[in-house]
């Protein structure tokens, strides 16, 4: 086979058949197997588990490439670098992201967020995350393992919906997580933000009085995310909400994770004929996210490579005798790998803040896009308008 995919939705099943995989391989003679090693593509939920498996001694021996990927990790990805890259803060602003729903695509959504969602005004974002009463040990064990993901809300004014000004300052010390550092000047955190109970309706007249609390602060760009784990309950859930902005004269725009059912997302655009209503984006179609060619051929994954080849080739360059970098994709140390792929998906964040994107060449010519030469990228660093 020159390519194995394992998606399965059960983690230890698609890292137990990895392994077998490997292990078939192994007992075969290497000169059948040194040459022609299938490329395997395995869906994994827990990055714990991911890393453990790059790191495998029996993978690192034969010598075998194995690519993860999450679908819900990906529509979050999406989200951030091509939806809300039209829904950026102004200068003067700060993001307050609003999260229906905590579960596995809640939590990839709050990690992608906080790890991608950094604007030109430099402020750090903020997040109010609305939990269902079955996800209340889902906050507890999200909050242990990313102890530096926000801080303690203690002060009662910090309700998970306000924050006080001087947080948005990556350097501010106005908020602190659990485990501080003693050292001056370091982030302890990513996001300040809020755990609360959601209730049992997003048409509660608390929650539309918060959101419209949220708007009338000059200073705040809200958004507002559902993502449950049903599509019909998303869909259903958002729309409930989006008539009843109307009513309360909220604007905010409302995101709706949508991925399995194709047919109730085209209802939902379908929708928006109403001037007067909030704008409703669903996201996340398993299609778009999760098909053959944005599993093996990631723009992410690509840059990457580029960004690793070119960081190892710097460090090198007064070395005359220095060996061409291994490719990221034969690294089987995860972090490593992740910093670069952290790196490539930054990218296009930051393209568009400058109003430029990045794509392959042959999307550019598809799309009859200006592709810029190399001096013309030089010239606009030379200018000084763009680092």
């Amino acid at each position: 086979a020159r390519e194995v995919f394992i998606v399965t939705d059960e983690d230890q099943t698609n890292v137990e058949a990895v392994l077998d995989l490997a292990d078939l391989v192994k007992q075969r003679p290497r000169r059948f197997y040194s040459k022609t090693l299938p490329k395997v593509y395995v869906q994994i939920n827990d990055s714990g588990l991911g890393k453990m498996l790059k790191e495998s001694e029996l993978l690192r021996e034969i010598g075998m490439n194995v690519s993860g990927f999450n679908y819900r990790d990906s529509a979050a990805e999406k989200l951030v670098t091509d939806l809300l890259i039209d829904r950026l803060p102004t200068q003067d602003q700060v993001a307050h992201f609003v999260l229906c729903g905590f579960g596995a695509m809640g939590q990839s959504l709050a990690l992608a967020l906080a790890e991608f969602f950094h604007c030109k005004n430099q402020k750090r974002s903020r997040m109010t995350i609305l939990y269902g009463e079955d996800e209340k040990n889902a906050v507890e064990r999200f909050r242990i393992r990313y102890p530096h993901f926000s801080p303690e809300l203690t002060d009662p004014v910090c309700d998970g919906w306000q924050f006080p000004d001087a947080a948005d300052e990556w350097g501010s010390q106005a908020l602190r997580p659990v485990n501080t550092f003693e050292e001056g000047n370091i982030i302890e955190y990513v996001v300040n933000a809020g755990f609360t109970a959601q209730p049992l309706s997003l048409g509660d007249d608390g929650l539309l009085k918060n959101l419209q609390s949220l708007q009338k602060n000059p200073r705040i760009c809200p958004i507002v995310i559902v993502c449950g784990e049903e599509d019909h309950q998303n869909a259903s859930a958002a729309h409930d909400l989006r008539l009843k902005m109307r009513e309360w004269e909220l604007t905010i725009p409302i995101f709706a994770w949508i991925p399995v059912q194709p047919r109730l997302a085209d209802l939902v655009v379908s929708r928006q004929v109403d001037p007067s209503l909030p704008p409703l984006i669903p996201f996340g179609e398993i299609q778009g996210c999760c098909n053959y060619d944005a599993i093996v051929h990631r723009l992410r994954d690509e840059l990457a490579e580029v960004i690793h080849y070119d960081y190892q080739k710097s460090q090198n360059k007064d070395n005359p005798n220095a060996v061409e970098p291994l490719p990221l994709s034969s690294i089987k140390n995860y972090d490593l790998v992740w910093s670069n792929l952290s790196a490539a998906t930054h990218v296009p964040l930051k393209l568009a803040v400058m109003g430029l994107e990045v794509m392959t060449e042959e999307q550019a010519k598809r799309e009859k896009r200006k592709i810029l030469k190399e001096e013309e990228i030089q010239k606009l660093i030379e200018d000084g308008q763009y680092q």
